[in-house]
């Protein structure tokens, strides 16, 4: 989903430059939310590209602090797990 993400701003980046049609905002976010983040992250750091306008970066960092959020708790929770399994067989 990154490398599809990164693609979508690379066009996105271009058609602009050509003063062409462009890709709408909300399906950049969209590729981003589900699961293309960081290849949206490295596409605006190297093209250059929707990282001055506030508004978009407001809900690019939302979608970044979400995925992160439940990355962070995913983990947490299977590690909780492991150890709840871990110790009920110890019991047992």
């Amino acid at each position: 989903m990154s490398l599809l993400s990164f693609a979508l701003y690379r066009d996105d980046k271009y058609r602009a430059e050509q003063g062409k049609w462009r890709v709408p905002e909300g399906n950049l976010l969209l590729f981003d939310l589900l699961g293309g983040w960081i290849g949206g992250f490295v596409a605006q750091r190297t093209f250059h590209h929707k990282i001055s306008k506030t508004s978009y970066q407001f809900l690019f960092r939302s979608i970044v602090a979400l995925h992160l959020a439940f990355w962070f708790d995913s983990l947490l929770l299977s590690e909780a797990l492991l150890k709840l399994i871990g110790n009920r067989l110890l019991i047992s």
